[in-house]
């Protein structure tokens, strides 16, 4: 049973629209720095992180929103390759 005035569908609406905003800010690129490198020219970027490769579905999203945003840079990892990653 609930506590008195709690309403959890509201509550589910909060953790959903909140956890909606967290999943889907992996698709538009925030790194400045990359914006910045492919507007004086870098038509490659090379991830070097290791983190970067932890987590196979954040690099895939990352690869994603910058394809969809620069279609012509090119990318790798210098640590290997993680499926779904392609040109």
């Amino acid at each position: 049973m609930s506590p008195p005035g709690l309403d959890v569908f509201s509550l589910r609406d909060v953790v959903l629209a909140d956890y909606k905003e967290f999943a889907t800010s992996f698709t538009t690129i925030h790194a400045d720095d990359i914006r910045q490198q492919v507007e004086v020219g870098a038509s490659h970027i090379t991830f070097g992180d290791p983190d970067f490769l932890n987590g196979p579905g954040h690099a895939v999203a990352v690869a994603r929103a910058l394809h969809a945003e620069f279609p012509s840079v090119t990318r790798r990892s210098t640590l290997g390759t993680v499926t779904g990653l392609s040109r």
